[in-house]
């Protein structure tokens, strides 16, 4: 019998669209991410855990700051989504840092 493969990933889509999205960096001895990248096609079907864990944005007009980095990048795409349909004319100012340039996740 084939073991599950464990991994935790970030919903990266809007709320509300439908069907889960995330982003995932493909890792060169990585078994998960690298079968993802190989085998799994736009509208594939796959079988998952529940959904864990909380990450709501203020329901306010306020302005606000959100600041990632690295892989920490999933997350706030999502924020970015909410904010955009919930509160479209709110400021945001998006922050992230990566080690450098060539590093910077969902670049292509």
């Amino acid at each position: 019998m084939v073991e599950p493969v464990r991994r935790t990933d970030s919903l990266s889509g809007a709320p509300g669209d439908g069907r889960y999205r995330i982003n995932v960096m493909r890792e060169p001895q990585g078994l998960a991410s690298n079968f993802l990248h190989k085998w799994v096609e736009l509208g594939t079907f796959i079988n998952v855990g529940e959904l864990a864990g909380d990450f709501a944005v203020p329901d306010n007009t306020l302005p606000m700051v959100l600041i990632s980095a690295g892989v920490g990048i999933t997350p706030m795409v999502s924020a970015l989504h909410t904010l955009a349909e919930e509160t479209p004319g709110r400021d945001v100012l998006f922050i992230h840092g990566a080690r450098e340039g060539n590093h910077f996740p969902l670049d292509s």
